[in-house]
């Protein structure tokens, strides 16, 4: 909460030092952090996703190497 605060300050300077209005600023940074915040919560969920696949295969690969082991013991 504090990061968004202080974001929220310095990009109210830089925007206003620039000669946006305060307004423009505000809307200008709000859409900002909205759509970077979007775009980690894509790529969040792209790399479970990811995961998830890798996971899945290491276990297909643990149950086919589990299945030759036993086919050999028998």
């Amino acid at each position: 909460m504090h990061f968004v605060c202080v974001c929220v300050c310095l990009c109210r300077c830089f925007c206003t030092h620039i000669g946006l209005s305060r307004l423009k600023a505000c809307l200008h940074f709000t859409l900002i952090i909205w759509v970077f915040f979007f775009l980690l919560l894509f790529l969040y969920i792209f790399h479970l996703r990811k995961q998830k696949i890798s996971i899945a295969k290491a276990i297909f690969i643990f149950q086919k190497h589990n299945l030759k082991t036993n086919r050999s013991i028998n």
